[in-house]
């Protein structure tokens, strides 16, 4: 295999690390296929994403330019890079990297979603109006403009035009998080009737929103309802450890499949952790046991993991099914 070829396998491999959120493994592929092949121009985008995902943006910048300057004419490189200027704190370099971008594909909604997000970090709200506008124009069946505008209007304190714009998201796309976010306008204005069905319609959609059941937690404290509030808080605050120890647990199980055992068992035991802060308010969540359970399974502790599992069950027979 000629270098070229080699690095062409190494991007792969790279690409896929990055796939499975390890940016440390996928930054050495890339680096790796780079020294085969310099005009690799996918090595520096790879690599360019990898150190974002480290949080190392000036990095990325510098990766980002070295791929424009091998093709110039790719837009997502030059929006690449402006989303690396932003992260970077630097908004006007990001405006003009949208831009450019824009000029080469002036149909790719997602160009104007970035170049808005940098215009409102400068406080420029009409420009940013304008490409959500351009937006509805090239995506006039697209709810995510309407929710972006939502959102702006939101944030300007303009609340009567903020539900406007979720009624039109929700009207084309009845997704959880427009209803949430349509109900977080109305508690904000104290309609907690229309708040309440919003959320109502969220939990529905979406049943392990840990934000929806908080949200609704205190509309439900606005209207005087202590016990639904408190059963809507502990519901929050169980989904959210699940949610976290999953987290965990998906790292983990990467870090498995790649053969670094080591590891692995620190994202499990991680998870565990979390865990076991919960269980401790809420020592008789059979989910949570069972995947407590689960989890020291796989870390070798079958004694706590069997007492876990057999305790889940105890509470919930269904327990394996309904998970």
């Amino acid at each position: 295999m000629n270098d070229k070829a080699l690095a062409a396998a190494l991007v792969a491999k790279g690409t896929e690390f990055l796939s499975r959120h390890l940016p440390l493994r996928a930054y050495a592929e890339f680096n790796w296929a780079i020294a085969l092949d310099s005009t690799n121009i996918a090595a520096w985008k790879g690599r360019a994403a990898a150190s974002l995902e480290q949080g190392h943006s000036e990095e990325a910048i510098f990766d980002f330019t070295r791929a424009i300057e091998l093709d110039p004419t790719d837009a997502t490189l030059w929006t690449a890079r402006g989303d690396a200027y932003l992260e970077n704190d630097d908004p006007n370099r990001a405006i003009a990297d949208y831009s450019e971008g824009i000029r080469i594909d002036a149909r790719r909604v997602q160009f104007y979603v970035r170049r808005a997000k940098a215009h409102i970090f400068k406080g420029e709200f009409e420009q940013a109006l304008a490409d959500y506008d351009q937006m509805m124009r090239l995506a006039p069946d697209d709810p995510s403009p309407y929710c972006r505008r939502g959102e702006f209007y939101f944030s300007r304190n303009n609340f009567e035009q903020a539900i406007a714009e979720f009624d039109h998201a929700i009207a084309l796309s009845p997704k959880s998080e427009y209803y949430y976010q349509r109900g977080s306008v109305y508690t904000r204005i104290s309609d907690y009737r229309s708040a309440l069905a919003d959320f109502n319609a969220a939990i529905r959609i979406e049943p392990s929103s840990p934000s929806a059941y908080n949200a609704r937690s205190k509309v439900w404290t606005a209207l005087g309802d202590r016990e639904r509030a408190n059963a809507d808080y502990d519901e929050a605050m169980r989904l959210g450890a699940i949610q976290s120890g999953d987290l965990y647990w998906k790292h983990g199980a990467a870090f498995e499949r790649e053969g670094s055992a080591e590891r692995a068992i620190l994202e499990f035991t991680r998870a565990i952790t979390n865990y076991d802060a919960v269980l401790r308010i809420f020592p008789h969540d059979a989910r949570l046991l069972y995947r407590r359970g689960m989890l020291k399974r796989m870390i070798g502790d079958d004694v706590g993991g069997s007492t876990d599992i057999a305790a889940a069950k105890a509470i919930n027979p269904k327990i394996e099914s309904a998970d």
